[in-house]
Parts: C-alpha cells; sequence; structure tokens
C-alpha cells in the first residue's frame, strides 16, 4: 500500500538561530512521502532567507509568507496551502527525531483516526531538562474520551503538535487568530471527530524551552485569552463529559497558576487580572485536592495554594 502525503506545517517568526536545526530535522525523515510547509510569519531577522535557501535544497518545501498574524493566522495558512492527506505540526524552534513521521503513521495505520507521540522538554543547547522520558515503542488505542481525558492530565498535552490528524478535520476546525493558547482552544474539537487515538510511546518531539518564547515571556493582558479559551474548555467537558470534571479542573488549574504566576508582585497595573485569575484558582483547586490518583503536583500546588498567594509564588519558585 503506497504512503500517503503528510503535510508538515511550520510557523516561523523570527526563529533565525533555531530554524535551520528544525527543518535539517525534518527533511531528513525516514518516512519521505511529505511536504513540508513553512510559513513566514512577518520575520524581520534572517528567517526568511533561511526557508528559501532550504526550499531550494529539497523539492518537498514550499515557503509561504505573510504579514505578522500570530501563531493561528500562520498555521491557518499552512493548512490552507497543505496538500497532505495528514496533517502534523512543529514549531519552527523545536525539532524532531528522523523517525517522527514514521512513528506517528504507524498509530494510523492500526486503525486510528489521530496519532500522538510523546516530547521531550530540552534547553536551547538540547540538555534535557527534568528527567528523561522513556520510550518503548507500544501503541495504545484510546477511545475520544480516554483521549480527552489524557490531554487533560498533560500526558502528552493539549499542544497539536506530536500529533497527527486527517486533513479533512480542518474543513471545519480553525485556529483562532490573534489569541495566545489556541493549540487548547481547538484540541478539544479534533479529538471529538475521532473514535478511535493512538498514543505511541516514543519520544519524537523535542520542545524547546527558550527564554524569550511566548509562554515564557512576563505577562501580558493578551495571556488573559487563557481565562476565554480555559471556560470555553470547561464549558465542553461538563455538558459532554460530566465525569471529567475533576481532569478538567486539573488542567484549568494548572493554566491559570502558570499566568497568574507571570504577574509581577505589588503590581496596581494588573489588580484586575491578578483578582480574576486568583478567582479562578480557588475556583478549581478544590476538586485537584480531592483527586487522589493522578497529578499529584498539581494537587501539591492546588494544596499550598490555600496557604495564600504569597507562600504559593514563593513555593512555585523553589520548586519550579
Amino acid at each position: 500500500m503506497a504512503e500517503k502525503l503528510v503535510s508538515i506545517i511550520v510557523p516561523v517568526y523570527n526563529l533565525e538561530k533555531y530554524i535551520d536545526k528544525c527543518v535539517d530535522s525534518l527533511v531528513n525523515q525516514t518516512y519521505e512521502n511529505i511536504e513540508i510547509v513553512l510559513i513566514d510569519d512577518g520575520s524581520s531577522d534572517a528567517s526568511n532567507n533561511k526557508l528559501k535557501q532550504w526550499s531550494l535544497k529539497d523539492r518537498r518545501i514550499a515557503v509561504y509568507e505573510q504579514n505578522n498574524g500570530g501563531m493561528g493566522s500562520a498555521r491557518n495558512m499552512g493548512l490552507e496551502n497543505a496538500n497532505g492527506e495528514y496533517i502534523t505540526f512543529v514549531d519552527g524552534d523545536d525539532y524532531v527525531t528522523n523517525t517522527y513521521i514514521y512513528d506517528l503513521y504507524q498509530g494510523i495505520q492500526v486503525g486510528s483516526d489521530i496519532s500522538m507521540i510523546k516530547r521531550q522538554l530540552v534547553d536551547e543547547d538540547g540538555i534535557i531538562i527534568g528527567k528523561k522520558i522513556p520510550s518503548s515503542l507500544k501503541i495504545d488505542i484510546l477511545t475520544e474520551k480516554e483521549t480527552m481525558e489524557t490531554i487533560l492530565y498533560q500526558n502528552p498535552d493539549t499542544e497539536v503538535w506530536g500529533k497527527m490528524f486527517p486533513k479533512e478535520y480542518f474543513a471545519e476546525v480553525k485556529f483562532p487568530i490573534g489569541k495566545y493558547y489556541e493549540d487548547m482552544a481547538i484540541m478539544y474539537r479534533l479529538i471529538e471527530k475521532s473514535k478511535r487515538v493512538s498514543y505511541i510511546d516514543v519520544v519524537g518531539y523535542f520542545y524547546v524551552q527558550r527564554q524569550n518564547s511566548i509562554i515564557n515571556r512576563s505577562f501580558s493582558l493578551n495571556k488573559m485569552d487563557i481565562v476565554e479559551i480555559g471556560e470555553e474548555l470547561s464549558t465542553y467537558i461538563h455538558r459532554k463529559y460530566p465525569d471529567l470534571e475533576i481532569a478538567v479542573a486539573n488542567r484549568l488549574f494548572a493554566a491559570y497558576s502558570n499566568v497568574w504566576l507571570q504577574i509581577p508582585m505589588n503590581k496596581e497595573r494588573y489588580i484586575k487580572e491578578n483578582e480574576i485569575l486568583w478567582n479562578l484558582i480557588k475556583k478549581y483547586r478544590k476538586k485537584v485536592i480531592l483527586n487522589k490518583s493522578k497529578n499529584a503536583k498539581a494537587r501539591i500546588g492546588a494544596s499550598v495554594s490555600i496557604l495564600g498567594k504569597k507562600i504559593f509564588r514563593v513555593a512555585f519558585k523553589v520548586t519550579k
């Protein structure tokens, strides 16, 4: 049986330091029937030149350009120009193993609609952060509901990268434009379309933790997008999977805590945002504390938050 064409969509914005390593990992895939869709999202550095150089080296690479519109807009442009039957996403500052596509495609081949693999957190020099994630190549077949629970407990998380989807899923599902946390906004809608999902016990994606990435930058009002997106997710889960309310409480407690902890202490400019997020943290922490079986880290964090803002913040910095 002929291998299906897989489109790899890579949004790029001012990533001249990282993009070569990313694209090099893609052109060297053992699964060769791929197209690499590189979207320059209005870069002002040398990223565009690097992308064009890569397109001259490999006929499977196509480069598209747009004015800066953000991650969601760039991915949507990639989807509009993708020709593959299956889609996967890679961020331009990350990189993958040379079996990344092969492993994900194997998950599809066993009869699943979506496939997912593990990711390893690394620093900018490729050094592993935290513990090394083990691999066994075992494939677990999950139902739609089991998949939803798995991503709510962040194993894997709600990111679209590290996963493979049928292109047809994106006929109706688009990334929100101009929003942060766009992955969380659509991941559950993609899972909803599936009946079987493969979760492959292999590390294939290397997520580079860099200090100036969007998620790691200091707090900005744009990060309050997490509230709208998080509460939409909560409403969906409570409507369709009411018995997953503890799982969604875990995910939102972690998300809101992460953003709240970025707000500088004693910053009068963000008093309103501080209180909104803190009230949401308090809203979800009780369910997290009562969850005895999963996500011990979130449960400990929720317990510490009862002691107040200052202690919660200090405890987070000590354990980070």
